[in-house]
């Protein structure tokens, strides 16, 4: 079977393997692009995760030193207190 068979030329022949070249050639280059996207993503939630345990950690300490003011103070009052009823 020959191109001419089905009413194609050679050049056409060449041209359209040449165009599935191309075509074939964007797709891969597509699903490396969707590769590293995956991947882009992938260290992003990492980071997230490691941000949020970070910030987490900031939050207790800051909230552990406000329960430490709390109870000093608590502590100072009730000892003002005892103070002004003796």
């Amino acid at each position: 079977m020959t191109p001419e068979q089905f009413g194609l030329t050679w050049k056409e022949v060449i041209l359209y393997a040449f165009i599935a070249g191309l075509v074939y050639a964007e797709f891969k280059r597509m699903r490396a692009d969707f590769g590293r996207l995956r991947k882009d993503i992938a260290d992003i939630k990492k980071d997230f995760k490691e941000d949020l345990q970070r910030l987490e950690h900031k939050v207790e300490k800051h909230n552990t030193f406000d329960r430490r003011i709390v109870r000093i103070e608590a502590l100072l009052e009730s000892k003002g207190e005892h103070n002004a009823q003796i």
